[in-house]
């Protein structure tokens, strides 16, 4: 520029709130879940441009590596939360820096160690014990039995054998209810957000010994013409929390109507029915790349991570079978090569 006479060029500074505002209209535009964008914004919105404003920081460039590792010694979050909030505000920086609003991204080297912890899928007797739960359950007004055990067990039903998260559950559409590829069972067609593709996952309709989950979705009486679980009135985040709410009820109750049996309520949530529906499908030897799809997860690095003590299990199964296999053999094999050495 100086050796042309043309004036420099500068580029005007970012506001961090117009970044933030910019960044959430893109995700919005995405289409992102809901669940997710109120994560981003609670982040992003109450969190970031609170703090840079208690502190006087107006633009975007003035958010250094020092500004924003300050910011992340404000959190009070579990280490895991902590991790997930530090991928959200990478993802807003690069998003930023794509845009050369800022020269690089801030949150690039900011770390937190996090462990692991294995996911605890409900043992076979708290499975029972839930299912044994649900007709004494009571909802809000005292009611009894049917038709409120009834939506309630194809609910639980639903979670542990499809694996969906509860958000997805409570969501089901009549119309996902379809037939197999080969025409033979029944199972839910859905769009997995991450992975952005739709899958079909089987359900159980009690031939194999099994819940009959399929039945008991046909026997619901009509919630909607729409859904099955939700009446598509107000939203689905409160749904969604109303259906926490009773799930936590009923982890109470089974756990208070089985006399001196372990108890396990402090420890149930609902996450722990897809924690088992891939425990069982991953001990039962169903490639670790299938399970990973039927979870709608974005990549198998990310099954493996969470549920490696299962696929491990798998591997000691296939492991003592070879060894029992070896020790089978062995007196055959004994007897062989001494009937070729005396043959010699």
């Amino acid at each position: 520029m100086e050796a042309t006479g043309a004036p420099e060029q500068r580029r005007e500074a970012v506001k961090i709130e117009d970044a933030v505002a910019s960044f959430m209209l893109d995700i919005a535009a995405r289409n992102w879940q809901e669940s997710t964008q109120r994560k981003f914004r609670t982040l992003l919105v109450d969190r970031l441009q609170f703090y840079a404003s208690s502190k006087g920081y107006r633009y975007l460039n003035q958010m250094t590596l020092d500004v924003v590792t300050e910011f992340r010694a404000t959190w009070k979050d579990a280490p895991l939360t902590a991790q997930k909030n530090i991928e959200r505000l990478r993802m807003f920086f690069r998003f930023a820096s794509d845009r050369e609003w800022i020269g690089n991204n801030p949150a690039a080297k900011l770390k937190v160690k996090v462990s692991i912890k294995e996911k605890d899928p409900f043992s076979a007797e708290e499975w029972e014990r839930i299912k044994d739960a649900i007709p004494l359950y009571q909802d809000g007004h005292g009611r009894l039995g049917q038709p409120n055990a009834e939506e309630l067990h194809a609910f639980v039903l639903v979670l542990r054998l499809s694996g969906l998260r509860i958000s997805d559950a409570v969501k089901i559409e009549r119309s996902q209810l379809v037939t197999g590829s080969d025409g033979d069972g029944f199972g839910l067609s859905v769009f997995q957000q991450k992975v952005q593709r739709t899958v079909y996952i089987p359900l159980p309709d009690g031939r194999h010994g099994t819940d009959d989950v399929v039945s008991a979705l046909r026997a619901l009486p009509p919630k909607s013409e729409k859904y099955f679980f939700w009446t598509g009135n107000g939203g689905l985040d409160t749904a969604t929390t109303n259906w926490r709410a009773r799930l936590e009820k009923l982890f109470k109750l089974a756990e208070s109507s089985t006399g001196s049996r372990k108890p396990f309520a402090h420890r149930a949530h609902p996450h722990r029915f897809r924690h088992s529906f891939a425990a069982e499908y991953l001990l039962a030897g169903m490639p670790l790349k299938a399970v990973s799809l039927l979870l709608g997860h974005a990549n198998t690095k990310v099954t493996e991570k969470h549920y490696a003590k299962f696929t491990l299990d798998q591997q000691r199964q296939l492991e003592d079978l070879t060894r029992q296999a070896w020790a089978a053999r062995a007196p055959r094999l004994q007897v062989v090569k001494g009937s070729k050495k005396k043959s010699a």
